[in-house]
């Protein structure tokens, strides 16, 4: 905000968006090893009409998914503590970020194992970050902080996010069952029932293939159940999960060739 107002004489959220945009195509353009395979992505990823738009018009997604393929990244580099103090930082950047916890912790368990007060330390880095980050909101108005953070999304409050999009909530909303887009419904049932057994399955897979392409596709998949079992399921959530996906395939690929020419 400062510096916006002081080269430019006005200050637009998009400049931060755009700060985590290039932070985003520097961190492929550092991680991905062969030349082509890191041009495509930086390419796909920058001008992907289901992530360029969203950007153009100042969605978040882009500021929470930097911080978490940073942290990612230096993960990837060895550095467990910083990679969580970073972490922490995605973590508060937005609630979409919550669903990567399991499966970063369950990497960083497996990379740390001869090192425990390593994985202890980074787990606590974690936890202060969210809780300095969270405590003068809980301070000033904690009913407010909950009411905003956790029920107007999950329709428990007054004016909740509606039903909407292309999901089991409008399944269930096109078949009478729910009927008001504003109304409260336990889709947290769902969610449980058939999320917890996906979650397990991931998580399985995160330790026997413990590679930082197999965290973040664990937590696009489950990020794609959450979310269309949820109220609501928008283009904006399909965008997000696309870059997910993208970015996993690039790894793949990247992989693949790497490792032929070696």
């Amino acid at each position: 905000y400062v510096l916006g107002i002081k080269l430019f004489g006005f200050f637009d959220a998009r400049m931060a968006l755009l700060f985590c945009m290039i932070g985003l195509l520097l961190i492929l353009w550092r991680w991905i090893k062969d030349i082509h395979v890191r041009r495509l992505s930086v390419v796909l990823v920058s001008l992907s009409p289901s992530i360029f738009d969203y950007f153009i018009e100042g969605r978040s997604d882009v500021f929470a998914f930097f911080w978490l393929l940073l942290s990612l990244y230096i993960l990837s580099l060895k550095k467990p503590v910083i990679a969580s103090l970073v972490f922490g930082l995605a973590i508060m950047s937005k609630q979409t970020i919550w669903l990567a916890v399991p499966f970063y912790f369950m990497y960083l368990y497996i990379q740390e194992v001869r090192q425990r007060s390593r994985m202890w330390l980074s787990v606590a880095i974690t936890c202060l970050v969210a809780f300095i980050l969270t405590f003068p909101f809980l301070w000033w108005d904690r009913q407010a902080f909950i009411d905003r953070v956790f029920l107007y999304l999950t329709g428990g409050t007054i004016g909740s996010y509606p039903v909407s999009g292309y999901g089991f909530s409008m399944i269930l909303y096109n078949a009478g069952i729910i009927k008001n887009i504003h109304d409260l419904y336990p889709f947290y049932v769902y969610q449980g029932v058939f999320g917890l057994p996906l979650l397990l399955l991931l998580l399985y897979w995160v330790v026997k293939i413990p590679k930082i392409s197999t965290v973040l596709f664990s937590y696009g998949t489950f990020l794609y159940f959450f979310w269309y079992m949820s109220r609501y399921f928008n283009n904006s959530h399909i965008g997000y999960i696309s870059l997910i996906f993208l970015i996993v395939a690039m790894q793949f690929i990247n992989d693949r060739v790497v490792k032929k020419y070696e």
